[in-house]
């Protein structure tokens, strides 16, 4: 019974990040079989030096390194070195876009002539001469 304490107490110390979009975890690597249920593609990030094995290659990887897995393929857990998995959800939601654009609009400021609206547009940062703006400064 202590020993599934233990186990469990290790792996929930594992999950550095998760939401419904991604799951990180740091030297573990629970989705490295290509069968794992919920992962999609995964990613090793080595944050050491770390020797990654996948089928008949070996990889020596070095601290900033990645490795791209996609769906359907396997690799062993890293060993020798401090590592993130980073597993894509399969079953994520859409990603959504921005609700507004980012790119800045020009519109035109209202001018004053005299106590009443002019017909001449004034955009802004506009440095003509004889503008309210430039008038006003």
């Amino acid at each position: 019974m202590t020993f599934l304490l233990v186990v469990w107490l290790l792996q929930s110390n594992a999950v550095a990040l998760e939401n419904e979009y991604v799951r990180v975890t740091r030297d573990a690597a629970p989705c490295a079989s290509s069968s794992a249920p919920g992962c999609g593609d995964r990613v090793i990030v080595a944050l050491g030096e770390v020797e990654l094995r996948f089928g008949a290659s070996r990889r020596k990887m070095t601290r900033g390194d990645i490795a791209v897995f996609k769906l359907g393929e396997s690799y062993e857990p890293p060993i020798g070195g401090p590592f993130f998995e980073v597993a894509i959800k399969a079953n994520h939601p859409p990603v959504e876009s921005p609700m507004r654009s980012f790119r800045q609009k020009r519109t035109p400021y209202a001018t004053m002539a005299s106590g009443s609206l002019s017909s001449r547009r004034v955009w802004p940062r506009d440095t003509r001469r004889g503008t309210a703006t430039a008038n006003a400064l």
